[in-house]
């Protein structure tokens, strides 16, 4: 794929994105002598938002807060041992199988960031981001209310385009509490984006899904994508396209779909009926591949991602726009689950000042004895910051340049 030819078509697929973007960065030139500067040309956004909360969460219920925060340091630094082999194991494929899938991906809701298959939609992802955001910042601040460790301000954080929050903890205090409070505190809003977003997906899959399946019914199931070069693709089958029989036989859902294609064998033909988005139905004919990710199997591969479709039982409008609405939820919460995690272990990374480095730095400290600045545990944490700094960039850059280059 040339360059010349990428990213024309790349700035037209994002239009409203950058847009939207440009409205936002406009609105940061006009606020911008109410907006404190740090270094990197982050600005924050200084408030007293949520002070009120924090303390009262923190204080009130001060010994579930603080056993939490207990368990999140455990938490927390599994999650970066985690994170850290997800990193080493990407690099090692990277390095010995060139066409290995990116392990990590920037976020950027709107875009679609090319070398991955990962597209934040622009104003649902922005709504799911600030409340996951929310979430791991005011966390910080109970945990550290919760060991009398006083919150100076909360506000937003901005860095380009790109927004967040933050809370403030009184760093003096702060650096007096025993190891392990520090350790929770840090640990607090990766633990807390990380229950919070099994809670969402338990919400999801126990409310939302249930009342989605009880509102509608089986009606065929929907071609998503097709994968290059493989059957599908080659017989141009292709994404909104609703398959409703395979080889003759009714498919209304994915287990009747599953039970034909598990009849098939590498090299078969299958006649496939869909129903086009237009309402015309059709028949392709394609001639099945062996599954180019699994050499031993001798099931038939077609190269198509599937999803069920499903209709309202009823005809009236208003029920059409509960389930549009449900649908929504789907998805919002969907991102919300994604998001929590990602953030969540985002923030794991062994670098610099985001948690997982904080966490970092305490422990070279202590392992080391040495907490002066610029002393040993300081040596030994810049090394593996940018020594981790330096696998991400090329974890990231590298799929990248394939896509566009």
């Amino acid at each position: 794929m040339a360059f010349p030819t990428v990213m024309p078509a790349f700035f037209v697929e994002n239009s409203w994105s950058f847009l939207f973007y440009a409205v936002i960065i406009a609105i940061i030139v006009l606020l911008r002598h109410k907006i404190e500067w740090q270094v990197f040309g982050i600005g924050l956004y200084k408030t007293k938002v949520g002070l009120k909360l924090m303390e009262k969460m923190g204080t009130k219920y001060r010994g579930l807060v603080q056993l939490l925060g207990y368990i999140g340091l455990g938490v927390g630094f599994v999650g970066m041992g985690f994170i850290v082999f997800t990193l080493l194991s990407g690099l090692w494929n990277l390095m010995f199988n060139p066409a290995a899938p990116a392990v990590i991906s920037p976020i950027l809701p709107g875009f679609h960031i090319p070398g991955t298959d990962l597209k934040v939609p622009l104003i649902t992802g922005w709504l799911a981001l600030f409340i996951v955001v929310v979430i791991h910042e005011f966390s910080h601040g109970v945990v550290s209310r919760a060991h009398n460790v006083p919150v100076k301000s909360s506000g937003l954080l901005i860095f380009g385009p790109i927004g967040g929050a933050f809370v403030e903890p009184d760093e003096k205090t702060l650096a007096k509490q025993p190891e392990t409070v520090k350790y929770s505190l840090f640990a607090a809003g990766p633990f807390s984006n990380i229950v919070t977003g099994l809670l969402f997906a338990l919400f999801s899959a126990f409310v939302i899904l249930p009342l989605l399946v009880f509102m509608t019914m089986p009606a065929g199931v929907e071609i998503t994508s097709v994968v290059p070069d493989y059957p599908a693709a080659n017989a141009s089958l292709g994404a909104g396209m609703i398959i409703t029989g395979i080889n003759g036989a009714a498919v209304v859902d994915n287990a009747q779909l599953s039970a034909q294609l598990d009849k098939v064998r590498a090299g078969d033909s299958l006649l496939i009926t869909v129903e086009k988005s237009d309402g015309v139905v059709a028949e392709y004919s394609v001639l099945t591949t062996q599954n180019p990710n699994d050499a031993t199997s001798t099931k038939g591969y077609v190269g198509i991602n599937l999803l069920a479709k499903r209709d309202p039982k009823v005809d009236a409008v208003w029920y059409q726009g509960l389930i549009i609405t449900l649908r929504w939820l789907q998805e919002f919460f969907k991102w919300l689950l994604i998001l929590s995690l990602g953030l969540g272990l985002a923030n794991l990374l062994p670098i610099g000042p985001v948690d997982g480095g904080q966490m970092l730095r305490q422990a070279c400290y202590q392992v080391t004895g040495d907490s002066k600045k610029g002393g040993k545990g300081d040596w030994w944490w810049a090394k593996i910051s940018w020594v981790t700094l330096a696998i991400i960039i090329v974890l990231l850059i590298i799929p990248i340049a394939k896509a566009i280059l």
